[in-house]
């Protein structure tokens, strides 16, 4: 795969800038050709508790 770890662990300031710095011709040639692809990281460990905050966490929820 073309992304390297420390591209993964880069963490530019905003999402906007995490989402811009990815390269999506690459990603998209290893999905077309291997079926995956690893994007650098996207969400910082902020931005995973505060999606995860919007979940209400009461076990069996149905919409």
């Amino acid at each position: 795969m073309t992304t390297t770890t420390a591209q993964r662990h880069a963490r530019p300031g905003t999402l906007a800038q995490r989402v811009a710095v990815a390269d999506w011709t690459a990603l998209a040639e290893e999905l077309n050709t291997l079926g995956c692809a690893l994007t650098p990281r996207l969400l910082s460990p902020a931005d995973c508790r505060a999606l995860s905050a919007l979940y209400d966490e009461r076990p069996g929820r149905t919409p």
